[in-house]
């Protein structure tokens, strides 16, 4: 995450890595690279070479050193949880770490915010969902390296620095 993006709010725009001609994703306009100021969430868009299965993310998020395990979110499916609709992710995963192994991290792939616009490429966000800022930093440590290599904007991702506490998920393509 880019530490000038701490503070990012109404100002993404301003710092956004590419311009709308040269951005190739699918994320509505506003929601590219900021989640709301002082969110414990983070998402990460992939390229639309590297749109994934659910069970290949499960793959990805096992294989992150210092992970301990990935179960499928005990709430169960979206829908009985009262949130029908067309979810990319049916149900989510619960990733635990070394660090943390009693307090599980929510992560899903999502299309949420995306547009639906066929003319812009398919592209899908890995994300985890608020968390306790305990496990803010160590589920960004994990998303970013299950999903490194596959970002929409690896040159971002380059130039992005490790978040600071209380100051997660406001920068995409990481």
């Amino acid at each position: 995450m880019q530490r000038n993006a701490n503070h990012l709010g109404d100002q993404a725009e301003a710092v956004a890595p590419v311009s709308d001609s040269d951005y190739q994703g699918s994320r509505k306009r506003k929601q590219r690279f900021p989640f709301k100021e002082h969110s414990r969430a983070a998402f990460i868009e992939l390229g639309p070479e590297h749109v994934l299965s659910v069970d290949d993310f499960k793959v990805l998020l096992e294989g992150v050193r210092g992970e301990d395990r990935a179960v499928w979110h005990s709430k169960g499916f979206k829908a009985h949880q009262g949130n029908p609709g067309r979810h990319y992710q049916m149900q989510n995963f619960l990733v635990y770490s070394m660090l943390f192994q009693d307090k599980g991290m929510e992560f899903e792939l999502t299309r949420d915010p995306h547009m639906k616009d066929p003319q812009r490429p398919y592209t899908i966000s890995a994300m985890f969902r608020e968390t306790i800022e305990d496990l803010s930093l160590e589920a960004w440590r994990i998303l970013a390296e299950a999903c490194r290599g596959r970002e929409l904007l690896p040159v971002w991702a380059q130039r992005s620095t490790a978040p600071q506490p209380g100051s997660v998920g406001r920068v995409a393509g990481r």
